[in-house]
């Protein structure tokens, strides 16, 4: 795990949040700087706290822009958290998730290890990906197969099409299972 910080890297003297669409650009700059010098199968925590606000056109610039090259490639195997004070301080930021249909894990531990006994999504995700997400979260690892049998679900293709979309959210982690003589992939909770 790597941690960024945004109120020791980003925080300017007197200032109490982080808001602006100028300022956003210019750190998205030295963020992606961070981002790319990390190992690439890295796990990053962005951790938001120390501002009163995390602010809507900020968080577009900043967060959400990683989150949306990270969808489509552009940051090999990193996975992307975030560490909020509570709900509230992430409300701008899961708002401006929620404006692109992305979502996000949050945590308001303070406590990496702990991390996901104060865990919360952040943007939007229906109900169906979320009990799936908080499924993989509680199970640590599965297979769709395992999946489709703990949920009930009809088949193993509809259970591997909810991981695949979490996936493809950068939600969780697929990988090859252990077993490789039946060729299986494993679904993964991301992990600090």
């Amino acid at each position: 795990m790597f941690v960024v910080s945004f109120l020791k890297r980003f925080k300017r003297r007197g200032q109490n949040y982080l808001g602006t669409v100028v300022q956003g650009k210019e750190d998205f700059i030295v963020l992606d700087a961070i981002v790319r010098d990390t190992p690439s199968d890295v796990t990053i925590l962005f951790d938001i706290r120390g501002f009163d606000l995390f602010g809507y056109s900020y968080s577009k610039q900043t967060v959400r822009r990683m989150l949306d090259r990270a969808r489509i490639g552009e940051y090999g195997q990193r996975y992307f958290v975030i560490q909020a004070q509570d709900v509230d301080q992430a409300e701008e930021l899961s708002s401006a998730l929620e404006q692109k249909k992305m979502a996000m894990i949050c945590s308001s531990s303070g406590d990496p290890k702990r991390y996901y006994e104060k865990h919360f999504v952040l943007g939007a995700l229906d109900g169906v990906h979320l009990q799936t997400l908080e499924y993989v979260i509680k199970k640590r690892e599965l297979t769709s197969g395992q999946l489709h049998k703990d949920l009930g679900l009809e088949t193993i293709q509809a259970a591997s099409n909810r991981i695949s979309k979490l996936a493809k959210e950068r939600l969780v982690r697929w990988e090859e299972s252990p077993d490789r003589r039946r060729n299986v992939l494993q679904c993964k909770r991301i992990e600090l």
